[in-house]
């Protein structure tokens, strides 16, 4: 159609092109290849003058066809190409009528998957604040659930806490508006809820859910089973009850059949090195066949995010090993794509940085940073980071004395 209305006016291409349009993206539209954002239907119209709704005609087809290739993409493990069709369909989507956009709605939520993976996670913030405000959000409890757990998740990995605290338990409210709590719903809440409360130092509030979830554990599906063990496992090890939390991850490791979920079945094996190395520094067999698994996993299907959380996980595996220059490099390969890593990731890989640094010699420049890095953390609130930070400055700073003979 805008090939037509160009043709008609006698226009060339190059009549067209204006900010945000370059002759290469007006070749795109005309063929279809790619949609029109609402800036540039408006900036088409003006030259075009007809109106903007005249535009609107091919958009579902073509929002459709977009989140059909980016499902596609996502499904054959080429994120990048996935989140660039998927952002394309959502802004195809953006220019529907008030009674089609419901369509925005799966496009949109499709896209929040894809940002997870790449660790986009301050694009899934906006995004899905705006799916909030989507009216099939406010029409349907569910949804906003659904949307409210999401949002939680993302807030941790951004270092926002209070925030993610503040989501769950709107979405625990909204559950009060459902005619029957469906118990895969609640079990979703109450992990989210045991981990943005954990996250947050609330620990009475977040035992009183895991300790729940745990009682129901026999009633979870398999990965539910997991992922309840995992963040009651967290909430143990994080109120000081390290041994018992070891336990129950090592139990989750066990729990899930890597064909049911095989990237939840991975990272719960980067989880359990994780805490393990927490409890005891001293690194046990199980931990280099536990990343060797997950490697093997993750090369098939892990996204950006997993194999940069199995390079950070490799890297703390090799400072208990004494192998500092390979953590050093592994941990100069992880933070190099530091912004995948949640806020809690890259930030404890930027203290281990700090000690390997200090082991290899440079004691007084790490010892600085380490001050530096623990004030911030506390200044924004994270006070358990913090904890570590100075601890780690500590045992840098003031070494063990020999033993005495």
């Amino acid at each position: 159609m805008l090939n037509r209305l160009r043709v008609e006016r006698g226009l060339k291409q190059n009549d067209l092109i204006g900010p945000g349009l370059s002759a290469s993206y007006l070749s795109r539209l005309e063929s279809g290849e790619r949609p029109a954002t609402p800036h540039v239907v408006a900036h088409l119209s003006k030259r075009l003058g007809v109106q903007p709704t005249s535009f609107a005609t091919h958009v579902p087809a073509n929002s459709l066809l977009l989140l059909a290739k980016g499902t596609s993409a996502l499904n054959s493990g080429t994120t990048a190409e996935a989140a660039r069709l998927l952002s394309d369909a959502a802004d195809s989507a953006e220019l529907l009528t008030p009674e089609m956009s419901a369509l925005l709605w799966p496009i949109q939520w499709q896209l929040v998957q894809v940002y997870d993976g790449l660790g986009e996670y301050q694009k899934n913030e906006s995004i899905l604040s705006r799916l909030l405000e989507h009216p099939s959000t406010k029409a349907n409890p569910q949804l906003r659930i659904q949307v409210l757990v999401k949002l939680s998740e993302t807030l941790r990995n951004l270092g926002k806490p209070a925030e993610a605290v503040a989501a769950v338990e709107e979405a625990w409210s909204a559950r009060d508006s459902l005619d029957t709590v469906d118990l895969g719903d609640c079990l979703h809440i109450r992990i989210a809820a045991a981990a943005a409360h954990t996250e947050a130092g609330q620990h009475l509030t977040a035992d009183m859910h895991s300790s729940w979830l745990l009682d129901h554990l026999d009633e979870a599906e398999p990965h539910l089973q997991a992922r309840i063990l995992w963040v009651s496992a967290g909430c143990k090890i994080r109120r000081g009850s390290a041994q018992e939390g070891l336990k129950l991850l090592v139990r989750a490791v066990g729990v899930l059949d890597s064909r049911v979920d095989p990237l939840l079945w991975a990272r719960l094996r980067l989880a359990a090195v994780a805490l393990h190395l927490r409890v005891n520094p001293k690194p046990a067999p199980e931990l280099a066949h536990w990343l060797a698994e997950a490697r093997s996993a993750l090369t098939l299907v892990g996204e950006p995010r997993h194999l940069t959380e199995l390079a950070l996980m490799e890297a703390r595996l090799a400072y208990a090993e004494d192998g500092l220059p390979r953590a050093a490099r592994l941990l100069e390969d992880a933070l190099a794509q530091g912004k995948l890593l949640s806020h809690r990731d890259r930030t404890q890989a930027e203290i281990l940085r700090l000690r390997v640094s200090a082991r290899l010699g440079d004691t007084a420049e790490a010892v600085r940073e380490l001050r530096a890095l623990a004030s911030r953390l506390e200044q924004d609130g994270h006070f358990d980071l913090a904890g570590d930070a100075w601890r780690t400055t500590s045992e840098i700073a003031l070494p063990p004395e020999p033993a005495q003979d």
